[in-house]
């Protein structure tokens, strides 16, 4: 996380732009998360870090075709 924080200081402009045009997304390597940063007059503000992991279960639908745990009664 160390490396990652200071390539951003070094090219904040690195991360992809998201729907919010303040708000930059990074993904990082070899560890699956992802940040989301802002970059304002003065500095770099994190304002979140997540696993994409994380992020794929959240959007399963509990009980569809696609949620693996599901079982039939």
């Amino acid at each position: 996380m160390q490396t990652l924080i200071d390539r951003l200081s070094e090219h904040p402009e690195i991360g992809v732009r998201t729907r919010d045009a303040r708000i930059r997304r990074l993904t990082t390597s070899p560890y699956p998360f992802l940040v989301f940063y802002e970059i304002t007059s003065d500095e770099i503000v994190i304002h979140a870090t997540a696993m994409v992991h994380a992020i794929h279960q959240a959007c399963q639908v509990p009980n569809s075709p696609t949620d693996l745990n599901h079982t039939s009664p």
